[in-house]
């Protein structure tokens, strides 16, 4: 499958309708393509919110197999152009996982938003999981395509037969399905992969989306992108994690979150170190780690930290291996310390994603920090000793 892509079409010189004031429809594709003359406003319609993505021949492939749905985001009837509605936003879905009757998509290489963790190296007993993976958004505004995936989600989760409903003029009532009563039995996540981007990132967590893996996964179409996985759990989930605390979700994204950490050294070092660091330093209920109870490096780097205390010169090469137990330790969220956003760069950088001095060191003054950050590995021995419950990195600087 492709990465999840907003098409945020603007261009709309109409007055735009408050949200509260949209509703979401299911298309009934099979009908829509049985009667093109009848429906060729709406073909144009459709075609002009997705920028020409859905096309007839999408449409086509979408009619071959219940599993895809199509819905649409259409203002109050009164703001329609005599019976075509003006969509506000689409949002393009694919069903997945084991449904009796319902045929897989077979060649089209969908892929199920959660059984991304046969990739990983954890000999896990998957359960058998119905999903709804969103692959494509379009709007005329974001605003807009966030109340489409509110409304949808609602939809899945079972709650949509208490919205108000309004009623659709007879021409088009049939291509439109109200959304009240859910036909699939059971939907137990809607998911989505995108880009490894902090706004992306943060656009779906703000509608309750949470990372489930990020990296590349081989079986993807695009499977040389780094790719970002989010669920959002409905209530059909539950049950699965009363039957087995494993896969409850602080314990998903603790073991997403550990693979992401040992993949930032490789393949993964060039993902974007504000997104790094925000999945890094997320935190699920119980899945923080204990504080460490002994100190963490040898006698090598417990000697190499004196060196600095000391002011000795040491070079980068000599620091690499405190300023990565460092990292990571940090990032599992062991080390009891609070760091400015410049130290924590810095020990992301160099540290986890090991990228090379001159990608960090951006000006002479950058490279204090590294005099500032690492003292404070040999104070964080005596906070142990002394059972304190905060420590502050002495004299971090501001800025690179």
């Amino acid at each position: 499958m492709a990465v999840s892509i907003f098409v945020i079409n603007s261009n709309s010189q109409e007055e735009l309708p408050p949200l509260e004031d949209c509703r979401l429809y299911r298309v009934n594709i099979t009908e829509l393509l049985s009667k093109p003359d009848v429906y060729e406003s709406f073909f144009n319609v459709l075609s002009d919110v997705s920028d020409g993505e859905i096309n007839r021949e999408m449409l086509k492939i979408m009619a071959a197999n219940r599993r895809h749905e199509l819905y649409v985001l259409l203002g109050p009837v009164v703001n329609w152009d005599g019976d075509t509605p003006i969509i506000y936003s689409g949002i393009q879905v694919c069903v997945e996982g084991n449904i009796a009757d319902v045929p897989d998509l077979g060649g089209e290489k969908f892929s199920d938003c959660f059984f991304v963790f046969r990739d990983m190296p954890e000999n896990l007993d998957f359960p058998e999981l119905v999903g709804v993976n969103i692959l494509k958004v379009y709007a005329v505004e974001q605003d807009y395509a966030n109340t489409a995936v509110q409304l949808m989600t609602r939809y899945y989760n079972g709650d949509a037969a208490e919205d108000a409903l309004q009623l659709i003029p007879e021409l088009e009532g049939h291509i439109f399905i109200q959304l009240q009563t859910r036909t699939w039995p059971l939907v137990h996540y809607v998911g989505v992969f995108d880009k490894p981007n902090l706004a992306l990132f943060d656009h779906w967590t703000s509608n309750g989306f949470s990372p489930i893996i990020i990296g590349k996964i081989k079986y993807l179409k695009y499977k040389k992108e780094v790719v970002c996985a989010m669920i959002k759990w409905l209530n059909d989930y539950e049950p699965i994690v009363a039957a087995n605390i494993f896969w409850s979700h602080p314990q998903l994204f603790s073991l997403a979150r550990n693979n992401f950490k040992k993949w930032l050294s490789g393949d993964l070092n060039s993902v974007d170190h504000s997104f790094a660091a925000r999945i890094l330093e997320m935190e699920f209920y119980s899945c923080r780690s204990p504080i460490l109870k002994e100190r963490p490096w040898n006698e090598v780097e417990d000697r190499i930290i004196v060196a600095i205390n000391r002011g000795a010169p040491v070079s980068l090469e000599v620091m690499d291996p405190v300023i990565r137990k460092v990292a990571d330790i940090y990032f599992n969220a062991v080390l009891p310390i609070m760091l400015s956003e410049v130290d924590r760069s810095l020990l992301l950088l160099r540290g986890l994603q090991f990228r090379p001095t001159d990608e960090i060191m951006v000006n002479s003054y950058a490279k204090q920090c590294y005099s500032f950050f690492l003292p404070a590995a040999a104070e964080d021995h005596e906070f142990i000793r002394r059972g304190h419950q905060t420590i502050t990195w002495k004299d971090s600087c501001d800025g690179i």
